[in-house]
C-alpha cells in the first residue's frame, strides 16, 4: 500500500515512514498541511495519517481537500493528535 504520513513533527513523521517503508509499504512524509496535499496530489495514497494541529493549515482543511480530489477522495485517513 501507499501511505503518507502528514505530521510537523518532522522526527515521528520520519520515522513511521521508515516502519511502514520495513514493512514493505511505500511511505512518504510531508510535514505541513501544503506539503502533504502536494504529496498526496503525486502519490495518491491509500491510507494517510494526519496531523490535525498543523502549522499552515487545520488537517481538517487538509481532510476536506483529500476528500474533494480527484485520486485521494477514496483514501483511508486516520487523524492524529497530540499535545505538549
Amino acid at each position: 500500500m501507499k501511505v503518507l504520513f502528514v505530521d510537523d513533527n518532522q522526527d515521528l513523521a520520519d520515522i513511521l515512514a521508515e516502519l511502514a517503508f520495513q514493512m514493505g509499504h511505500e511511505a512518504r512524509a510531508a510535514y505541513n498541511g501544503s506539503a502533504g496535499l502536494q504529496a498526496a496530489r503525486e502519490e495518491q495514497p491509500d491510507v494517510v495519517f494526519l496531523d490535525l494541529g498543523l502549522p499552515d493549515m487545520t488537517g481538517i482543511e487538509v481532510l476536506r481537500a483529500l476528500r474533494n480530489a480527484e485520486g485521494t477522495d477514496r483514501a483511508l485517513i486516520y487523524a492524529l493528535t497530540g499535545t505538549q
